[in-house]
């Protein structure tokens, strides 16, 4: 995964799932954990010959740990909302407290 600063300050946010987990059993039991799916238009560079695709981003940010992202492009621009369906699944029986946005 890469870095949060990755993410273009004019990237919109696409759907976010906070809230604290509440597992006894699981490492991040009581830490506040939020999910979100940003898209935007980005230049590769030379790769896409200077010109703004479209890029969505995955971001992960665990209480006490270091924020992760993940950026996917061209055939693989839908995989951030298909992974955070699967991380909101798994997450919410432990999120009693679940806040979830959806933008655009």
């Amino acid at each position: 995964m890469a870095s949060i600063n990755n993410i273009p300050v004019s990237a919109k946010l696409i759907r976010e799932l906070s809230g604290t987990i509440i597992k006894p059993d699981a490492w991040t039991d009581g830490k506040h954990i939020t999910v979100r799916v940003w898209s935007c238009y980005r230049s590769m560079g030379f790769k896409t010959d200077y010109q703004g695709i479209p890029v969505q981003y995955f971001e992960l940010r665990i209480e006490g740990e270091r924020p992760k992202c993940k950026q996917f492009s061209g055939n693989r621009f839908g995989k951030p909302v298909e992974l955070f369906e699967q991380w909101r699944n798994d997450l919410l029986p432990y999120m009693p407290n679940a806040i979830e946005l959806k933008g655009e």
